[in-house]
């Protein structure tokens, strides 16, 4: 008998190459659509596909009818396009590994090569990682005899990184539990720039962990039609289909054809060094500009990055070029820029981001930390992306209940979050200029300490003072937008899993408490509150997301998430039976939302879903203090 977890897939695409054997792209000097071409390059030398379908699968694996006759189908497509297709049907694990291996490390030798690889056949996933499944596969109740056997995503993020080809892009039609991707949906660029040409691991896939996939064809269907342009994939209608549009079309197609019950997801390989290009599909021919050759092309990468103070830039140009015309500018530059990083310049990374922990949906790159003036808070840039939001576990009616249906928030843009909840150190700066009364840290701390009993007004008023300060635009986080960075791309309870864990929050001491008065065991060595960083960063790089102190959010509060918005916004309006209350505040709600836990509460109030509500009128509190977004360009 099957198992709940496993999950049926069809073609799983892995890594995509674009549309034809060489794509000529016109370049444009910004990423507005109406910017002048600068000049045109030619990508890809070479088009390889490796297209791959099992349907003769043995007991304890049903067999399955498509996934070869989708794998013929996709390979008569790739083949129109001009890559050069090696074609597998039924392969069994040493198969499988030698396939990849060979196709990756010797297809993949070439720099300027793109590398596509569809898969159909079973999956599964277990414990944040995804599998493929080979004909000659045991049953995974037989845990490590099976994990020989399949072949895990976090090997194909090592073959990849192995591979020198120029853009590779996956596809998995399947549900998604992997470990090396980013997850969320990338938004499609406006227009091709060289940021285009820059080296790329993508993928895509079906559906999320969890979610059954039916072995019918649509996904290969729509897949081909969009790669054919039967249907207008290409968002901005440049004549060129990226992965990443490729990626928005197939997510929103699917989500509407399954009603909801497989919602695929997009993204692009953790590291930071592979993440930059888009995998680009040529639609119909252009009257494109004479073409560049290798050498106008790495002179193209080094001009992208020429003038910049960020030593990752120079980085990626010597891991592309090693033996480039520029390699020795390139090491100076990094050894000029090492000593001095600019703290006040927002493009200019303040301190590598830690390695994350191990996250159940994906781990991320180190994103840039920055401040917009000496005095700001430091700010974590977070990409867009796509999260289940609410409480997915049983873990009690009193956390559980406010916090459910859980449903997919989309958030659409990048935005940046405070690194940590705003100081005394900070927020005394705020008082000073504006002739507020100083806050009283009771004794717990000022300097590094997150700043306490900050009336909500204050939060708001704090944050105008640095817009207005900085030019730029902060607020309160949305309700959803904290929790999305709070879990960093993951799906337990806390970030690093679901059992509390004084080694990474301040929480649980007090009368309300779980923990015994006092300091408590690990590394939480506060009675009240600790000071901001004391505790290892989620994988987005942030600190204290669980804990500490209550985070205020812009949203009303409502005991439940039905009819709550999926796209990332503040629920502004308060609930139905506040709207005729007389001791409202005009224009405002008699209750808000408050996020994170604190040093006084039992850890189940820190989880990244948990929630309560405060009254408006008293929403200055020794729990309570502030976390604050700011709007990115």
């Amino acid at each position: 008998m099957r198992k709940a977890t496993i999950t049926v897939l069809i073609g799983v695409l892995l890594f995509a190459v674009p549309a034809v054997a060489q794509i000529t792209v016109p370049l444009r000097s910004s990423e507005r659509s109406d910017a002048a071409v600068s000049e045109s390059v030619t990508l890809y030398s070479k088009s390889y596909a490796l297209v791959i379908g099992n349907d003769a699968y043995a007991d304890p694996w049903p067999p399955l009818s498509n996934a070869v006759k989708d794998a013929r189908l996709v390979k008569e497509a790739l083949e129109a396009k001009g890559f050069e297709v090696t074609f597998l049907t039924n392969v069994t694990s040493r198969q499988m590994v030698d396939a990849f291996e060979a196709f990756f490390l010797e297809k993949g030798e070439d720099p300027e090569a793109r590398l596509f690889v569809w898969y159909a056949g079973h999956g599964h996933s277990e414990r944040g990682e995804g599998y493929l499944v080979p004909i000659d596969a045991p049953d995974t109740s037989e845990g490590g005899k099976f994990r020989r056997k399949a072949l895990s995503l976090r090997r194909m993020g090592e073959y990849a990184r192995d591979s020198l080809a120029l853009h590779i892009f996956a596809v998995f039609d399947s549900c998604f539990a992997g470990t090396i991707f980013n997850v969320g949906r990338d938004k499609p660029p406006p227009a091709i720039t060289r940021a285009t040409t820059r080296p790329v691991r993508q993928f895509l896939t079906s559906g999320e962990a969890g979610q059954t996939v039916s072995d019918d064809g649509t996904f290969r269907k729509l897949f081909v039609r969009a790669l054919t342009g039967e249907t207008r994939a290409d968002a901005n209608k440049d004549g060129y289909l990226a992965a990443s549009e490729l990626g928005l079309f197939m997510a929103g197609e699917i989500t509407n054809y399954s009603n909801g019950t497989q919602t695929p997801r997009s993204g692009k390989l953790n590291d930071p060094d592979l993440n930059q290009g888009d995998f680009i599909f040529q639609m119909a021919a252009t009257n494109a500009a004479p073409v560049a050759t290798t050498a106008d092309r790495e002179a193209l990468f080094w001009q992208s990055v020429q003038g910049s103070n960020d030593p990752a830039m120079y980085e990626a140009y010597l891991a592309q070029y090693p033996r480039g015309a520029f390699t020795a500018l390139a090491r100076l530059k990094i050894a000029q820029l090492a000593p001095h990083q600019d703290v006040a310049t927002r493009a200019t990374r303040i301190a590598p981001l830690p390695s994350p922990a191990k996250p159940a949906v994906g781990t991320f790159p180190a994103y840039s930390v920055f401040r917009d003036c000496p005095d700001c808070p430091e700010m974590v840039e977070l990409p867009a992306g796509t999260f289940r939001m609410g409480h997915s576990r049983d873990v009690g009616a009193v956390y559980a209940k406010p916090a459910r249906p859980v449903h997919t928030v989309t958030i659409p843009a990048p935005f940046a979050m405070s690194r940590y909840e705003i100081t005394f150190e900070e927020y005394d700066r705020f008082t000073g200029a504006t002739g507020r009364a100083r806050l009283d840290d009771k004794g717990w701390g000022r300097g590094r300490h997150p700043a306490v009993r900050v009336p909500r007004r204050d939060a708001v008023a704090y944050a105008k003072w640095l817009s207005d300060k900085t030019g730029e635009r902060y607020r309160l986080p949305t309700e959803a937008e904290w929790e999305y960075a709070a879990r960093g791309g993951t799906e337990t309870s806390f970030w690093w899993g679901d059992t509390p864990s004084p080694d990474n929050a301040n929480y649980g001491k007090g009368a309300a408490g779980w923990f015994a008065d006092g300091a408590v065991a690990g590394k939480d060595n506060w009675q009240f509150t600790a000071p901001v960083g004391s505790f290892p960063p989620n994988p987005f790089g942030l600190h204290d997301m669980n804990g500490n102190v209550w985070e205020y959010v812009q949203d009303c509060y409502h005991d439940n998430y039905d009819d709550a918005p999926d796209d990332g916004s503040a629920r502004l309006k308060p609930p139905k039976s506040e709207l005729d209350d007389e001791d409202d505040p005009p224009g405002e709600c008699s209750m808000y939302v408050l996020r994170s836990g604190s040093w006084g509460y039992n850890p189940n109030f820190s989880m990244s879903a948990s929630r309560i509500g405060i009254n408006w009128a008293a929403d200055s509190f020794l729990h309570y203090g502030i976390r604050l977004v700011r709007k990115m360009d």
